[in-house]
């Protein structure tokens, strides 16, 4: 089950751009949105005698800021209620000095189910709206993490997950997120399986159909699809047209990680255009 969906936000419209998904995932949930801003205070240097601006002054530039962080998020607040999405707003003070680890501390603590954020353009993982805050999230962090792409036409619903496998008990996470939001909203999955030789075929179309059987039991209509030939990365880019997000596994709390799997996840994050679920292999059920 989903029930709360947790969209860091830094008042950039990039961040923002994470917001329509998570509210179609809250509306088919009946899931809280909680739109999280780690408030970073205005960095003025201690106050000296000679110095021009009194700590009155400091205080009041300081208050200042942080009301203008409230009413933003706020009214971020007031949209989605609008929306028909129940919502609420965090503002967090830093702990450490850390947005990350603030972010980090709140998602690991709040019962938070996914993390919804948006990515900074063509470079990828390598930057996001919240920077080497959201590279932290997905490093650190331990629950699923749904990237959108902020620079393109966003897909209206979520009913259409491609779900490449590879075998391994790896992917086992994503297809229980699969079933988790089965009619909520996902109707459809696409089974993906990449292999070298043709030999290995009849087995990756078995295994793939195995997993058909347990989805079609959770009321989701399959289709199953083997790319003989083709890297796991290039047999997505051929399958994915059609698709409105896709579900990919990664190895647990290293978040992208070099490993085989993960690899695929990071380089399917970084260059496709359709939003992407990762959900971390050791993540809690």
């Amino acid at each position: 089950m989903v029930d709360r969906i947790m969209v860091p936000v830094d008042g950039s419209e990039l961040s923002e751009r994470a917001i329509p998904l998570a509210e179609l995932l809250a509306r088919t949930n009946n899931a809280e949105i909680c739109l999280v801003r780690a408030f970073e205070p205005l960095n003025i240097p201690p106050y000296e005698p000679s110095a021009l601006i009194s700590p009155e002054t400091t205080d009041e530039l300081r208050r200042q800021v942080r009301e203008h962080a409230r009413a933003a998020l706020d009214r971020l607040k007031s949209q989605v209620e609008q929306h028909g999405v129940r919502v609420k707003a965090e503002l967090l003070q830093l702990a450490d000095g850390s947005p990350a680890s603030t972010l980090l501390d709140y998602e690991q603590t709040s019962g938070v189910d996914i993390v919804a954020m948006a990515t900074h353009g063509r470079t990828g993982l390598a930057r996001f709206a919240l920077g080497s805050v959201a590279d932290r999230i997905l490093r650190e962090g331990s629950k699923p993490v749904l990237l959108i792409r902020p620079l393109t036409e966003q897909p209206k619903e979520m009913g259409v997950a491609l779900l490449p496998l590879d075998g391994s008990e790896v992917g086992e996470r994503a297809i229980k997120m699969a079933e988790a939001l089965a009619g909520r909203p996902l109707r459809s999955v696409r089974l993906l399986q990449a292999i070298e030789k043709f030999q290995e075929r009849s087995a990756a179309m078995d295994y793939l159909q195995s997993v058909a059987d347990r989805l079609a039991a959770a009321g989701l209509e399959t289709t199953v699809y083997v790319s003989v030939g083709e890297g796991p990365v290039e047999a997505i880019r051929t399958h994915v047209a059609d698709a409105d997000i896709v579900v990919m596994a990664t190895h647990g709390r290293g978040g992208i990680d070099r490993m085989r799997h993960g690899s695929v996840a990071e380089a399917a994050a970084r260059e496709l255009q359709h939003p992407v679920l990762l959900v971390r292999a050791t993540s809690a059920s």
